[in-house]
């Protein structure tokens, strides 16, 4: 029998004040926004999500065994690199957090630790 694990899908996401605030117990894996917030996001009236240096630490606080960047090859104007991010979390959190960014049309198992 396989296990369910609790996955949180921030989807747009500015601000990571009430997502690490235990409420929401053990969760397994997270799917965050990457592309951030800039002046010219602004003036094209993008508010834009979080950095992904801000993703990657709110990943850190939550704890999760895998992160999936998200949000960074939507649009053209509102993109973000998923490699930096990837980099920044194994730099930051080595060996506690896996991440894992997505390929069109492949499949992401994540099995519950």
């Amino acid at each position: 029998m396989k296990s369910k694990i609790k996955l949180l899908h921030a989807s747009e996401t500015a601000s990571a004040d009430k997502q690490s605030d235990g409420r929401m117990g053990s969760i397994d894996a997270e799917i965050l926004p990457i592309n951030g917030r800039d002046a010219k996001r602004y003036r094209n009236n993008c508010i834009g999500n979080m950095t992904f240096q801000e993703a990657a630490d709110l990943a850190g606080e939550v704890g999760p065994h895998v992160v999936i960047p998200g949000h960074w090859d939507m649009f053209a104007d509102n993109s973000g690199d998923p490699y930096a991010f990837a980099d920044y979390v194994d730099a930051k959190y080595a060996g506690n957090i896996t991440c894992i960014i997505p390929e069109v049309m492949n499949r992401i198992v994540i099995q519950k630790q």
